[in-house]
């Protein structure tokens, strides 16, 4: 397997994983993109769309959420610790 071949599996691999997590915690069929929607740029809305809906979920459970920001507005991005399930 050549190394760029290598990448794409594992760029999939994780994004499968990532789905499934999102599953897991509440977010609907419907609402989950497909791994090759984002690899291959098909439907960043359903990217999007499953984004917004593991947000709600954390927020529900305690957990800091995506709030929307200005393009001119510093993030504070929460450390890793305080993202932990």
């Amino acid at each position: 397997m050549t190394e760029k071949a290598s990448s794409a599996f594992q760029q999939m691999s994780n994004l499968e994983l990532f789905i499934d997590f999102c599953r897991k915690q509440g977010v609907i069929t419907q609402e989950l993109f497909r791994a090759v929607d984002l690899v291959e740029a098909r439907d960043l809305y359903s990217v999007c769309m499953t984004l917004n809906s593991l947000g709600r979920i954390m927020e529900k459970k305690g957990k800091p959420s995506p709030k929307h920001v200005s393009a001119s507005e510093i993030v504070n991005i929460p450390s890793t610790d305080a993202l932990r399930l």
